[in-house]
C-alpha cells in the first residue's frame, strides 16, 4: 500500500462525503487506504460510509476523544508507506497525493510536506505555512501588526506572508488540514501527543520532526 489517509470526523457528514469523493477521484485511488475515525457523531456519517463507501476502514468511537487520540487510533491501523492526515472539510486535486509523495521520495531530508491550501473563496490560507509561535511572532499576529506589514520579514514572521505562496519553502510548521509524512518519520517521531485535545498537535509534530533533523516543507 502506497498511501494511508486518516480523517477524523465529528458531525460533518456533508463535508466528509465531498472529501471522500475527491480522494477516490485522485490519480492514485488504487494505491491508497482511507481510515476514518469518528468521534461519536450524531448525524448520518456512519450510515453514509456503510452504504456508499464500504471499502473504507471506519472506526466509530463511543465518545469524542479529541483529534490527537483519534489520529493515533488510526495510525495503528495504517499499512501505507506514506501517511496523510486530512481534514474532512477539504477537497484534494486529482494529483495532490502523487505530487506530495513524489516530493518526499525525491527529498530524503524532508520529513513532512504540506500543500498550498486554498479557502472556499479562492484565497490562499495563510496557515499553510507558519513559524513556531514564538513570543514576538505571536504578539505581532495577535495585535494585527503582521496584517499591516505582510511583507516585513520580522513583523510577519508567524504566517510567513513575505514568502510567495506559489513557491516551495522550508518552514517551521505546516497546516494539520493536510500534512503528509513517511512511515519512517512515524517510527522516529512516534504517535501524536494526546495532551493536545484539538489544535496545536500539528505544530508539535512539526517541532519533533525538525528536532529529529528533518525539514518541514
Amino acid at each position: 500500500m502506497k498511501l494511508s489517509i486518516i480523517i477524523v470526523s465529528y458531525n460533518v457528514s456533508n463535508y466528509l462525503k465531498q472529501c471522500i469523493k475527491s480522494i477516490f477521484d485522485s490519480d492514485i485511488k488504487d494505491e491508497l487506504e482511507v481510515i476514518i475515525v469518528d468521534n461519536n457523531s450524531h448525524d448520518d456519517t456512519a450510515k453514509m460510509i456503510e452504504t456508499e463507501y464500504p471499502e473504507i476502514n471506519y472506526i466509530q468511537n463511543d465518545e469524542n476523544v479529541g483529534f490527537s487520540r483519534a489520529i493515533n487510533i488510526a495510525l495503528k491501523k495504517t499499512n501505507g508507506k506514506y501517511i496523510c492526515l486530512l481534514n474532512p472539510d477539504t477537497l484534494v486535486c486529482k494529483d495532490t497525493f502523487s505530487i506530495l509523495i513524489n516530493y518526499l521520495s525525491m527529498n530524503v531530508n524532508v520529513g513532512m510536506v504540506g500543500p498550498r491550501i486554498i479557502n472556499s473563496n479562492g484565497i490562499f490560507q495563510i496557515s499553510s505555512k507558519r513559524s513556531f509561535p514564538y513570543l514576538l511572532a505571536s504578539m505581532f499576529k495577535l495585535t494585527g501588526v503582521s496584517k499591516i506589514f505582510p511583507n516585513n520579514k520580522f513583523l510577519s514572521k508567524y504566517n510567513l506572508t513575505f514568502l510567495s505562496e506559489n513557491k516551495i519553502h522550508s518552514v517551521d510548521s505546516i497546516s494539520g488540514a493536510c500534512m503528509m509524512f513517511s512511515r519512517s518519520i512515524l517510527n522516529i517521531n512516534g504517535m501524536l501527543d494526546e495532551n493536545f485535545f484539538m489544535f496545536g498537535e500539528d505544530i508539535d509534530y512539526c517541532t519533533r520532526t525538525k528536532e529529529n533533523g528533518y525539514l518541514v516543507v
